[in-house]
């Protein structure tokens, strides 16, 4: 075998390695492929790590195509200035969009969180799962604290929102994910295994 730059993912089979191959098809939607993303004009969603890159694209993208949707955007810290500002530009100034100090790792908070909504609005639309962190280190020098500190949103956050959510007539629980799941990246193998589950 010649020499390989770079990083190789590949799986050892009986007879030699395996190494994943991406078909365009499968990364592009079907032309037949019309359905549409199930958002309600008066829905009620929660978007954790809401105020984090894509869960805040997310939410303005949610509250321009809804009328009278609301969010509620959860985060692990408290609401600091600039998330301030930002929560401010997606709510456009209304009440839409709320943020809520919940870290989903902790299954009470989340229970608890979720009751508060369903208690003030009376149904709860949707959960869309963004929550994730990355602490970039090679696995030689990677702790054990590290490794679940980056899993547990993704692992851990997923069966409290899961099991938290049961008793909710949800339209969907939407888990996002990263390419470094399938492709991997320098320093970020938990990350990668988080997304991965």
């Amino acid at each position: 075998m010649g020499r390989v730059s770079g990083v190789q993912v590949l799986r050892s089979k009986a007879g030699g390695f395996e190494k994943p191959v991406w078909n365009a098809s499968e990364l592009t939607p079907s032309s037949n492929d019309h359905t549409a993303f199930p958002l309600r004009d008066n829905g009620v969603y929660v978007i954790s790590g809401g105020l984090g890159g894509i869960g805040a694209l997310i939410a303005e993208d949610m509250l321009s195509r809804t009328k009278n949707a609301k969010v509620y955007l959860w985060g692990r810290s408290r609401l600091s200035a600039s998330h301030s500002d930002t929560l401010n530009r997606i709510s456009n100034g209304g009440e839409r969009a709320r943020y809520m100090q919940v870290d989903v790792t902790d299954a009470k908070s989340v229970q608890t969180s979720l009751k508060s909504i369903y208690s003030e609005d009376g149904y709860i639309s949707g959960i869309l799962h963004c929550a994730g962190t990355i602490k970039d280190n090679f696995l030689i020098n990677k702790t054990a604290s590290e490794f679940s500190d980056v899993t547990a949103p993704k692992v851990q956050g997923t069966y409290n929102l899961d099991a938290a959510s049961a008793d909710y007539d949800l339209d969907f629980i939407a888990l996002f994910s990263s390419v470094a799941s399938k492709f991997g990246n320098a320093g970020q193998v938990d990350y990668a295994a988080g997304n991965g589950f």
